[in-house]
């Protein structure tokens, strides 16, 4: 007697087929948070890191303006007065950010009140650049 149909052979395959695949996907998943929550914590600890040094900054400027005179440093801070303004009273400091980053600060102060020049993050570190060079071969 033949029988038609499904055997229970057929039916343990796509048992495993569909374990192994659903096993396979939430690997993937998992993998993938992750790799997000390692980029989160990076980019949190990228965030507080400036905004520390930007509160920072705006210590620095509220003391350099109830100074009487410039002080040449601030919280250890070298506050420099190298720009020269038709008025020549710009002073600029840097903060270091991280390895890479650092937040510079332009100011200049009129009677009390001062206008920002600059206020942004930049770059510390330049480009490295490998020029082991190589010969090429120079023709006939």
């Amino acid at each position: 007697m033949n029988k038609g149909g499904v055997g229970i052979g057929s039916a343990s395959i796509l048992l495993v087929f569909a374990v192994l695949s659903m096993t396979i996907f939430s690997v993937i998943t998992l993998n993938t948070a992750l790799m997000d929550r390692t980029k989160t914590n990076v980019w949190k600890q990228a965030v507080a890191a400036y905004y520390e040094a930007d509160t920072l900054a705006e210590s620095i400027v509220s003391e350099i303006l109830a100074a009487e005179q410039i002080p040449s440093f601030v919280r250890g801070i070298d506050i420099n007065n190298d720009i020269h303004d038709a008025d020549g009273n710009v002073f600029s400091f840097c903060l270091p950010v991280s390895e890479q980053k650092e937040l510079y600060v332009e100011i200049a102060i009129f009677a009390g009140f001062y206008e920002t020049r600059e206020w942004r993050l930049r770059d510390v570190g330049g480009w490295v650049v490998f020029d082991e060079g190589f010969d090429l071969w120079p023709g006939f």
